[in-house]
């Protein structure tokens, strides 16, 4: 009978450490997700696309917004909300050289 008890105690004891590993991991993931993109204003954007700083521009039409990367920055992702036209958009990026994607 004791030897059932140590048993399940020890069950109990793993599935707690368990949950406890799965509630970190999850906590984890959503400081390190959360760190991964900045919101920028749509004039900060044009500046850094005259600069030659940005890498490439993803255009979500359905949400409007604008995901770009910067050269020397390529672990977070930016994002900008534009007041402009896609169509005005797309062509400043294109004269600027830079890939557009959507």
């Amino acid at each position: 009978m004791a030897d059932k008890d140590v048993k399940h105690r020890k069950i109990k004891i793993g599935i707690i450490y368990f949950v406890a590993v799965v509630i970190m991991m999850v906590g984890i993931n959503r400081l390190v997700r959360a760190g991964t993109n900045k919101e920028v204003l749509y004039s900060e954007f044009k500046q850094m696309v005259k600069e030659k700083r940005v890498e490439n521009v993803k255009m979500n039409t359905s949400s409007g917004q604008l995901q770009f990367y910067l050269k020397e920055d390529a672990v977070l992702t930016y994002y900008t909300i534009p007041t402009e036209s896609m169509s005005a958009i797309t062509e400043f990026i294109e004269e600027n050289g830079i890939a557009v994607y959507s």
